[in-house]
C-alpha cells in the first residue's frame, strides 16, 4: 500500500508537470490559456481563444475615453460608470482597482501573455513576479481594443498618478478613528496650526460620506476623559478584586495535587496486581474506582481551565495592565507616535459619528481589544 501510494504521487506529479506544460505550449500557439477572459473579450472554445462582445467594447471604450480624453482618474471613472448602472465583469458595482488593471492589460493589444509570475497562493505560496525576459509573448492573437500609443499613455498617466508614499510621524489619533457611517478610516490633515480629522468615504457613485470632520485637539478632549469612564465602569473594579482569578487557581492547583496521588494509587493496583496480591475481580474493581477518578478530577481542571480561558478575568487583566501603563506614561510633552502608541495597545477601534446638521451632537463608541 505505501509502495502504490508513493507510485500515485509521483504520477500525480507528472500529470501535474504536463498540464503545465501544455499550457505554455497551447500559449505558444495563440490559444488562451489564462482562465477568465479580460474585460470585454469572451472565450470561443471553436477558436480556443478569445473574441470581443460587443456590449462589453462600448463599456470598454467609455472607459479608456475618460481615462485619456476627459482626463479622469480611476476613482472617478468608477463613480461614473456606477451611476450609468454598469456591473463589472463580476456583477457587482466598480471598483477603482478594478479599472486601473483592465486599462493597463496588455491582453487588450491582441497578445497573449503568460508565465508572468511563479507560485501558487491557493497552497500558501508566495506568488512572485518573473521577470519580463522570462514571459511567454505571443503578438496577433486576437482582435486589439487599443493601440500601443494608447496603451503607453495609459500606463504614464497611471504612473504620474500614483501616490509617493512619505515617511511622516504618527499622530495622536492615526488608525484609531473610524467613522461609524461608512466604516472607513478616518484620515489625519495636518498643517502647521492643527490637524483635523475627515472621512475619506465616497458611495459607489461618488456621494461624499455625511460624516463631518472634526479637529483633533478637540476629539482628544472629548475621547481621554471617556477611557476613563469606560474603564472604571467596566474593568478597573473588577481587576482589583482579582479573588476570584486567584481562587480558580488554587482550585486547579489542588486538584493537580490530587490527580497525581490517585496516579501513584492506580500504579500500586497495576504492582499488587502483578505480585498476585489482587484477583483479577479485586484488579478491575479497584483499577475502575481509580480511574474513574481520574477522569472525574480531568474533567474538572478542564472546566477550570475553560473557565479562566474564555472569562473576561484574563481579557481583563491584559486590558487594564496596558491602561495603567498609559495612565503612568501619558504626558503632555510626549511626542505624539508616542501617544498613539500607548491608546493603540488598548484601545481597538473609536467609532465616530458626527454630522453637518448636527455639529455639536459627537457621538463616540470605545472599543476595546
Amino acid at each position: 500500500m505505501e509502495f502504490q501510494t508513493f507510485l500515485a504521487r509521483q504520477e500525480f506529479k507528472i500529470i501535474k508537470r504536463r498540464f503545465r506544460r501544455g499550457k505554455k505550449q497551447g500559449s505558444k500557439m495563440g490559444y488562451w490559456t489564462n482562465g477568465t477572459p479580460p474585460f470585454p473579450y469572451e472565450y470561443n472554445l471553436d477558436i480556443k481563444g478569445l473574441i470581443i462582445n460587443e456590449e462589453k467594447l462600448e463599456i470598454y471604450n467609455q472607459m479608456k475615453d475618460m481615462f485619456l480624453n476627459q482626463l479622469l482618474n480611476c476613482k472617478q471613472i468608477e463613480w461614473k460608470l456606477n451611476q450609468l448602472g454598469y456591473l463589472s465583469p463580476r456583477g457587482k458595482n466598480w471598483t477603482a482597482k478594478v479599472i486601473g488593471d483592465i486599462l493597463k492589460d496588455e491582453t487588450h493589444l491582441g497578445k497573449i501573455i503568460s508565465n508572468k509570475t511563479k507560485g501558487n497562493f491557493k497552497k500558501g505560496e508566495k506568488v512572485k513576479k518573473n521577470p519580463r525576459d522570462k514571459w511567454i509573448v505571443v503578438e496577433n492573437c486576437h482582435p486589439a481594443v487599443k493601440t500601443q500609443e494608447e496603451h503607453d499613455k495609459i500606463i504614464q498617466i497611471l504612473k504620474n498618478n500614483s501616490i509617493k508614499m512619505t515617511s511622516r510621524p504618527k499622530r495622536v489619533l492615526s488608525s484609531l478613528v473610524q467613522c461609524g457611517i461608512c466604516g472607513r478610516i478616518m484620515q489625519l490633515h495636518s498643517n502647521k496650526y492643527t490637524t483635523s480629522l475627515t472621512c475619506p468615504g465616497y458611495s459607489p457613485i461618488g456621494e461624499k460620506c455625511p460624516c463631518f470632520g472634526i479637529k483633533e485637539d478637540r476629539l482628544l478632549n472629548i475621547i481621554l476623559p471617556l477611557i476613563d469612564e469606560y474603564i472604571d465602569k467596566n474593568y478597573q473594579d473588577n481587576f482589583n478584586n482579582n479573588k476570584e482569578i486567584e481562587a480558580l487557581n488554587k482550585q486547579i492547583d489542588k486538584f493537580k495535587i490530587e490527580y497525581k496521588k490517585i496516579e501513584v494509587s492506580l500504579n500500586k493496583i497495576y504492582q499488587m496486581r502483578e505480585d498476585g496480591e489482587y484477583t483479577k475481580e479485586e484488579f478491575l474493581i479497584r483499577k475502575e474506582k481509580r480511574q474513574e477518578e481520574l477522569n472525574q478530577i480531568t474533567l474538572k481542571i478542564n472546566n477550570l481551565q475553560n473557565d479562566l480561558r474564555s472569562s473576561s478575568i484574563e481579557n481583563t487583566k491584559q486590558v487594564v495592565d496596558n491602561y495603567k501603563f498609559y495612565k503612568d506614561n501619558w504626558k503632555d510633552e510626549l511626542d505624539s507616535e508616542r501617544k498613539n502608541y500607548l491608546l493603540s495597545q488598548f484601545i481597538d477601534k473609536i467609532i465616530y459619528i458626527r454630522t453637518k446638521e448636527d455639529k455639536d451632537n459627537v457621538k463616540i463608541q470605545i472599543k476595546l481589544k
